[in-house]
């Protein structure tokens, strides 16, 4: 009798949905080649959603730099300069427990100068949840954004040009519309 073959597993079959976002989001930060690569026939709607997630492949793909923490020492924010002028911005809790974080601008300006001051109008895209968001000078817009334990929020943020609202144009990834 032949023995039954085993189905071939991979490591983020034991992951919860924050740890395999979390795992997306440090992919995209140190810049590896595509999550993609890893697909195979079977795999479950979130392995779906992040591998698909053309939003968080356009920061993982693009020809700047990796990201790294904003101030240094402080592995809680992490900002990545991206060639459109934009900013990707990690909120990342590698604690047991939540955690309360606010992103203010004037710390940009000292990283990525160009566009951002404290007073910088912006807009906000959760590359997760799809949602847009306009803020001023800081994010999120009064208090702080709690962050679940071993949680990444990715967020991509654009100075606005003459307070103008989201506008949305073809980029060079398909037909995905990109926020600028």
């Amino acid at each position: 009798m032949r023995a039954a073959k085993k189905r071939f597993t991979n490591h983020t079959d034991s992951l919860t949905n924050p740890h395999l976002l979390t795992q997306k989001n440090l992919f995209t930060y140190i810049h590896y080649t595509s999550y993609r690569a890893q697909c195979t026939p079977w795999i479950t709607p979130l392995q779906r959603k992040i591998l698909f997630n053309m939003d968080a492949i356009a920061v993982n793909q693009d020809v700047t730099p990796q990201g790294h923490p904003l101030v240094e020492g402080d592995l809680s924010l992490w900002t990545r300069a991206l060639s459109d002028g934009s900013v990707a911005v990690a909120f990342y809790n590698e604690n047991d427990t939540p955690i309360s974080l606010a992103l203010d601008f004037g710390a940009l300006a000292k990283k990525h100068g160009a566009g951002w001051s404290a007073t910088t109008k912006a807009n906000v895209r959760d590359l997760w949840k799809f949602t847009n968001t306009s803020v001023t000078g800081r994010f999120p817009a009064s208090g702080n954004m709690t962050v679940k334990e071993h949680q990444t929020i990715l967020l991509r943020m654009w100075p606005t040009i003459a307070d103008t609202a989201f506008a949305v144009r073809e980029e060079t990834y398909g037909s995905w519309p990109i926020l600028l």
